[in-house]
C-alpha cells in the first residue's frame, strides 16, 4: 500500500468511529471493534479508530457535534 493509500485507510477508520459512535456505538463497543482490528492485524485501521477514540473520549458533546458537522462536511465535497 503506497502512503497515499495507507493515509485514506487510516483516515475511513477514523470517521467510520465518529460516525458510529454519533449513530449510538458506546465507547466500549468501539474498543472491542478495536481488539478485533488488533487480532487480525491491521494496524492501519487501528491507527484510525485510535485517533478517533482518544479524541472522542475527552471532548465535551458540544466539541464532538461541531467534529461530526466537520467530517460530514468533508465528506460530501
Amino acid at each position: 500500500m503506497n502512503m497515499l493509500s495507507e493515509e485514506h485507510y487510516k483516515e475511513y477508520f477514523y470517521k467510520l468511529t465518529y460516525g458510529s459512535v454519533y449513530e449510538g456505538a458506546t465507547l466500549n463497543e468501539m474498543h472491542l471493534i478495536l481488539k478485533v482490528y488488533e487480532e487480525i492485524e491491521d494496524y492501519l485501521a487501528c491507527e484510525g479508530i485510535n485517533k478517533a477514540l482518544g479524541e472522542i473520549s475527552v471532548m465535551k458533546l458540544s466539541e464532538f457535534i461541531e467534529k461530526i458537522k466537520y467530517i460530514n462536511g468533508r465528506l460530501s465535497n
